[in-house]
């Protein structure tokens, strides 16, 4: 078996069993909750994650759903973030405060739920929202951003770093880590008479989080002000890069990823 034969069937391993119909019945079946928590104030309720670009994968991919609040709130971005935690609490679901989002289980599905407020400016799709870990608010686009990831040609090297990132037990947001893998395979020419190698690719993308990560800036495509590596610590850049560095020197696939 080749490098791509294995790591073609590996993907097949690991295809999500779920799929975005099933996703959007459970957005449906928390919407009440959602809807009664943000009132009159509610403009609408979205999938926004690995289920709508086209990434997940099974075991790690999680349900995320922006909740989007009219520009006409007038409390802080802080304030509608632990209200929403507060509210889902009160309605049973033992949320987890995480940096952007407010986690729950909902059967057998991790949700992951973003309260955002919507900007002034209905024809941009902007949002503004509270990030816990660095104490500020951030400024995005999600449908900029299902976009831009879901029309790449390289959601199959993405979804291979995340079972990567999943099987070596390392921290890597999921659209830092998409964007990093996009701007590692930019400029990489696809073959007129055959396919792209798979295995070389994801072993290029090794070595930038290997070489580049550590120290490089990552910038949203969507919003240029954002730092999306800033949304990891010193010391998590260090693990990718080690165990990066470690995958490429490991002669057995196997144990590179599996």
């Amino acid at each position: 078996m080749t490098p791509d034969q294995y790591l073609a069937q590996l993907l097949q391993n690991y295809e999500a069993r779920a799929n975005q119909q099933q996703a959007l019945a459970l957005i449906q079946a928390l919407s009440p909750d959602l809807r009664a928590w943000a009132g009159n104030l509610l403009f609408e309720i979205i999938p926004a994650g690995s289920y709508a670009k086209g990434t997940a994968i099974a075991g790690l991919s999680d349900l995320d759903i922006l909740v989007s609040i009219s520009s006409q709130y007038t409390g802080t971005l802080e304030e509608m973030y632990w209200s929403l935690h507060r509210s889902l609490d009160a309605s049973g679901y033992s949320p987890r405060a995480q940096n952007v989002s407010v986690g729950i289980n909902a059967g057998n599905w991790k949700v992951d739920i973003v309260p955002a407020k919507r900007q002034p400016d209905l024809l941009t799709f902007n949002h503004s929202l509270w990030s816990k870990k660095s104490g500020t608010h951030r400024t995005t686009n999600i449908h900029r951003q299902i976009a831009t990831v879901s029309q790449s040609r390289h959601k199959t090297e993405i979804k291979l770093v995340k079972i990567w990132k999943m099987r070596h037990g390392l921290e890597f947001p999921s659209y830092l880590l998409e964007t990093t893998v996009m701007e590692a395979l930019r400029g990489t020419v696809l073959p007129i008479f055959a396919p792209p190698s798979l295995a070389n690719n994801f072993m290029r993308v090794l070595r930038f989080i290997q070489d580049e990560l550590p120290n490089r800036q990552i910038i949203d495509p969507v919003k240029q002000s954002n730092i999306l590596s800033d949304e990891l610590t010193v010391e998590e850049k260090r693990r990718l890069s080690q165990q990066a560095g470690t995958s490429i020197a490991e002669p057995y696939w196997e144990n590179i990823v599996w």
